[in-house]
C-alpha cells in the first residue's frame, strides 16, 4: 500500500512539473521579441535575405558581419555615420537576424555567393568599399577569390585569418562540439527561452539580441560553424590575390588585453596573421586600432568610420 502511494505522489510530481514546464514553454514563445524587419529582402535559393541600405551618393559601402555577431548592434550605428557620404549597406547573413535559417546545411562558398549578390544587387556595377569584420573577413576573401567583385576598397577589421586555429592552438582554441551540442539541446528545451521570461530588462535591441541567442536558429548556425572546422582551409591554398586592391588590415590593440603570457603570445600570432593578411595586396594599408579589443566596430567606432570616410573619398 505504500508502495502504491509512492508511485502515485512520484506521478502527481511529474505531471505538476511537466505541465510547469509546458506553460513555461508557451510563456516563452508568446513573449519571444519579434520587431518588425528594418531593412528589405532579396531571395537566395529559395531563401530571404534581410538587409538593410540608406543614403544616396555615387560610393557604395558593404558590411560584413563576424561569427556570432549581430548585424544591425555591429553595423547600425556606423551604417548611419557613413551614410552621409555614400549608399551604406548591411545585412544578416541566412540564420541571422530578419533572414532565414538555412536549413540542412551553409558552407563558405554559399555565404561567399549571398554576399556576391547582394552587392551585385546594390552596387549597379560600381566599385564598393568592403568593410568585414572577424569570420567576415574569411567571407569577403572568397567571395572576391570567386566571384566577379567590383572592389574599390577592402577594410579588413581584425578579419580572422585561414589558419589561425592551426597557428593559435590552445592560445585561442576553436569552439568546442560539445558545446555546440549543449547549445543545440538548449535551444530544443526552451531552457535560455524560459530563463529570458524573467529577463526582459535593457533596450528592445538587447532584448531582441538575447532572444535570438536562445534560439534555434542560433544552434543551427553554431552547429554548422563547428561542423565544418570554422574555416580551416590554408591561406596559400585559398587561391586569394588581391593583386594591387586597395586593402586595410586593421588590427586590435594588444595593450587592450590582459599583460599575461598566454595574451601575449596570441598577440605575437596575431600580429603575424594580420600582417600575412596585409601581404595578400601590392597596395596595402596595416594599422593597430587604439584602444580596442576584438571588438573594433564597438570599442572605436570614429576610428573606424574615418577610415572608411577615407576609402569613400
Amino acid at each position: 500500500m505504500k508502495l502504491k502511494s509512492i508511485y502515485k505522489y512520484s506521478f502527481i510530481i511529474i505531471g505538476l512539473i511537466a505541465l510547469l514546464y509546458t506553460g513555461l514553454r508557451v510563456t516563452a514563445e508568446i513573449t519571444v521579441s519579434k520587431p518588425d524587419a528594418v531593412g528589405e529582402f532579396f531571395v537566395h535559393e529559395g531563401k530571404n535575405v534581410h538587409y538593410r541600405c540608406i543614403g544616396e551618393g555615387p560610393n557604395i559601402v558593404i558590411f560584413e558581419t563576424g561569427f556570432g555577431s549581430d548585424s544591425l548592434n555591429t553595423w547600425g550605428a556606423i551604417s548611419e555615420q557613413v551614410s552621409d557620404r555614400a549608399k551604406s549597406c548591411w545585412y544578416d547573413r541566412l540564420g541571422y537576424g530578419w533572414s532565414d535559417d538555412f536549413g540542412v546545411a551553409f558552407s563558405l562558398q554559399q555565404k561567399a555567393q549571398v554576399l556576391s549578390e547582394l552587392i551585385e544587387l546594390v552596387s549597379e556595377g560600381k566599385p564598393v568599399v568592403l568593410v568585414a569584420h572577424s569570420y567576415g573577413g574569411v567571407i569577403a576573401r572568397r567571395a572576391i577569390s570567386d566571384y566577379s567583385i567590383p572592389i574599390k576598397t577592402l577594410i579588413l577589421v581584425d578579419s580572422a585569418h585561414e589558419n589561425q586555429h592551426a597557428m593559435l592552438g590552445e592560445l585561442l582554441p576553436p569552439i568546442p562540439q560539445t558545446v555546440a551540442r549543449a547549445t543545440y539541446l538548449d535551444a530544443l528545451f526552451g531552457l535560455s527561452k524560459i530563463k529570458n521570461i524573467f529577463n526582459r530588462e535593457g533596450s528592445d535591441e538587447q532584448v531582441r539580441v538575447r532572444d535570438y541567442f536562445a534560439s534555434k536558429k542560433y544552434s543551427n548556425v553554431l552547429n554548422n560553424y563547428v561542423e565544418l572546422g570554422g574555416f580551416f582551409t590554408p591561406l596559400k591554398n585559398s587561391n586569394i590575390d588581391l593583386n594591387d586592391v586597395e586593402l586595410v588590415v586593421l588590427e586590435h590593440d594588444p595593450q587592450s588585453y590582459p599583460a599575461t603570457e598566454r595574451w601575449e603570445q596570441a598577440n605575437r600570432i596575431w600580429h603575424k596573421l594580420q600582417s600575412e593578411l596585409a601581404a595578400l595586396s601590392t597596395n596595402s594599408i596595416f594599422a593597430t586600432v587604439p584602444k580596442a579589443t576584438h571588438n573594433i566596430p564597438q570599442d572605436n567606432p570614429e576610428y573606424l568610420v574615418n577610415q572608411i570616410l577615407i576609402a569613400v573619398e
